[in-house]
């Protein structure tokens, strides 16, 4: 009886803690959403030569939307099934940050392109981990697919050189930081589900 009742507090207190990282996950993405969407905001209002004023603001965001998905990793999700792809996009978003931040960028065509590659690369993400999921028979991998594509086709047209001569840069930026934002709110719903129902398969056969 006593060996039953430690059972139950043990899962219990499993339990919880899954809870907790559950909450903490949506909450990381929805302020990893705001601060895009903030950004693409400030992107929208600057056209000309103030874009290259705020690409440091720009980039900023970028990156604190990179370290918060690795902090998330290492702090709350590392072990978990689907969570390298997290790692993945956090580091991308990380490095590319680096060079709106630091580099005297002295072109305004320029500055767009570390977006676009970040846009373009964490919908190869997406698209990847949809599969992942559909071979695990989730029923929410068509929303990430259809994330990540709309992250893949936006960052590839914005690196057309058509689409930049028909939409300004300002405008181009703004796209791309408001996809991203999409993408995180997306993770901040379906996303955490995901985690839940991996985290709870993954418990179900440690058990068995």
């Amino acid at each position: 009886m006593k060996k039953k009742a430690d059972e139950g507090k043990n899962n219990l207190g499993n339990r919880v803690s899954f809870g907790k990282r559950e909450v903490y996950s949506r909450i990381v993405w929805i302020v990893s959403g705001f601060i895009l969407g903030a950004a693409a905001i400030l992107s929208f209002l600057s056209s000309g030569e103030k874009l290259l004023n705020i690409a440091p603001w720009l980039g900023t965001a970028m990156l604190v939307a990179g370290m918060l998905n690795i902090v998330l990793y290492f702090w709350i999700l590392r072990g978990e099934p689907g969570a390298k792809w997290l790692l993945a996009d956090g580091m991308t978003a990380a490095l590319l940050s680096i060079f709106p931040m630091f580099n005297q960028i002295s072109s305004v065509a320029i500055v767009p392109f570390y977006f676009c590659v970040w846009d373009l690369f964490s919908g190869i993400l997406r698209v990847m981990e949809s599969a992942e999921e559909r071979e695990e028979g989730g029923s929410g991998w068509s929303w990430f697919f259809g994330v990540g594509i709309l992250e893949i086709l936006a960052g590839v047209a914005a690196l057309v050189k058509p689409v930049e001569e028909a939409l300004k840069m300002h405008v181009v930026i703004g796209l791309v930081l408001l996809v991203q934002a999409v993408a995180f709110f997306h993770k901040a719903g379906a996303g955490a589900a995901v985690v839940a129902r991996r985290r709870k398969e993954k418990r179900k056969n440690e058990f068995e």
